[in-house]
């Protein structure tokens, strides 16, 4: 993982909001919704987004929703 990559959750949310408001991520994060929590790193208060790994999920997600049809 490079740190390069890790945002800020609010920055996220501002580059790609058709993912998702802020709340929702959260939620998300917390809930572990599909493995969603696996994009996340919290550094004390604040949740990161590792960017790397948002566009693995992304692709699972992708690839499991062409399996089901």
């Amino acid at each position: 993982m490079l740190v390069d990559r890790l945002i800020p959750l609010k920055d996220f949310v501002a580059q790609h909001p058709k993912l998702g408001t802020e709340g929702t991520l959260r939620r998300r994060i917390r809930t572990n919704f599909k493995g969603f929590s696996q994009c996340a790193v919290k550094i004390g208060e604040k949740y990161y987004i590792d960017l790397n790994v948002v566009e693995q999920w992304l692709e699972e997600q992708r690839v499991s929703q062409q399996g089901r049809k």
